[in-house]
């Protein structure tokens, strides 16, 4: 659960700042994408040219010296859930990666109106490992009729590693696909309304309200948008 409170600390920011924040954040991320995690800094987030599973480019999520055992950084995209609602939906991509002494993870989780989380999948039964050639890998969850938005991503966790994250798509699917959606405990969602409860009330309204002015389509999830400051070349740790 404490990635999951985690990611919810980091998308609270982000939309009391309005979805521009997404293209703004420093250094400069790819169109559409923020950080956040327990410790975004600690990664860096750079788009690759040299290697991709199509395309031009992908987005590679590297340990720096500053990057911890027990914590993660995470790529974080949020809209308007307008074209899913009351849908089964599948948030799928493709993952390489070299010597991850942690975890890699793509999750999606689906928020109420109230902050309050409806749906959420992070791969906790299936975290990549190790190191391994581009895979592909699929998440799917309910976007119930009175959700106010979907926030999608992927995160490296640990100190060591590097991953690469390429083609994202999120898209419809038939009612019979069977769910990967996480088990959400009383104990967990007492947690997130503990977290909730701690946070400023003018913050929670303006959260609440940034959801109206989220986007309602996913941008560049093939990471072929670059930053208007284009990042530095991939190296190797």
């Amino acid at each position: 659960m404490q990635r999951l409170v985690l990611i919810l600390v980091g998308i609270l920011f982000l939309l009391s700042m309005g979805s521009a924040a997404f293209a703004q954040e420093k250094p400069a991320m790819p169109p559409g994408w923020g950080r956040t995690g327990s410790n975004p800094s600690g990664y860096d987030f750079v788009i690759d040219t040299n290697s991709k599973h199509s395309g031009k480019s992908s987005i590679l999520i590297r340990a720096k010296p500053t990057a911890v055992a027990e914590k993660f950084g995470s790529l974080v995209q949020a809209i308007r859930p307008d074209d899913f609602s009351g849908k089964r939906i599948r948030f799928s991509g493709y993952v390489k990666t070299e010597n991850i002494g942690g975890y890699v993870q793509l999750w999606v989780r689906v928020d109420g109106k109230n902050l309050n989380m409806l749906d959420f999948s992070n791969m906790d039964d299936k975290a990549i490992k190790g190191s391994g050639d581009w895979k592909k890998y699929d998440l799917v969850v309910d976007v119930p009729a009175d959700a106010a938005a979907i926030v999608f991503g992927a995160f490296v966790g640990g100190a060591t590693g590097q991953a690469w994250i390429d083609d994202l798509k999120l898209e419809t699917v038939s009612s019979n696909t069977p769910k990967t959606s996480n088990v959400i405990s009383e104990a967990d969602r007492r947690e997130q309304e503990e977290y909730l409860k701690q946070t400023p009330k003018e913050e929670i309204d303006k959260t609440i309200a940034s959801y109206r002015a989220l986007p309602t389509k996913a941008v560049n999830l093939d990471f072929e948008q670059v930053a208007a400051k284009p990042n530095v070349p991939a190296q190797k740790p």
